[in-house]
């Protein structure tokens, strides 16, 4: 019988092509294609949030609530925080990092490369990414973490 013939240019078209939609589901798991959930209250909750960015400093109102929503459809799916329900083991804890209103505004616009994955930069802008550094400065928090060994 003769021996077939493996062709390793094909196979290396396919390695390629299966590496390329990998990374391409890796990145659209930024976000979690989820719908922001609604929220019975009509007036949202605001919190007058202050960033200092260098020598400006910038007052913006930025809805928590908001906030909430946008963290659950756009972050959860990567990142952990107890009140979000959030279980995400992609991106950093957030109750353990605690971040910053100008952190996680500085974070999101710039993004993050990490030892597992990347965070693309710019997943929210403007008030949605303020709304976002609102409610995480106000909800994240070092007593929510859970230690593997207490």
């Amino acid at each position: 019988m003769p021996r077939e013939r493996v062709n390793y240019a094909a196979r290396g078209v396919l390695a390629g092509a299966l590496a390329l939609l990998l990374a391409a589901a890796a990145l659209a798991g930024c976000g979690g294609g989820k719908k922001a959930p609604t929220t019975a209250s009509s007036a949202p909750a605001t919190a007058a949030t202050t960033a200092t960015t260098g020598t400006a400093t910038t007052s913006t109102t930025a809805s928590v609530t908001a906030g909430a929503s946008l963290f659950t459809a756009r972050c959860a799916s990567c990142h952990t925080l107890a009140a979000a329900h959030a279980t995400g083991k992609v991106g950093p804890d957030l109750d353990y990092v605690q971040p910053t209103v100008a952190q996680t505004e500085a974070t999101i616009a710039s993004g993050m490369r990490g030892s597992t994955a990347t965070m693309p930069a710019g997943l929210l802008r403007g008030q949605q990414a303020a709304d976002v550094a609102a409610y995480l400065a106000q909800v994240a928090k070092r007593s929510n973490v859970k230690l593997a060994n207490p």
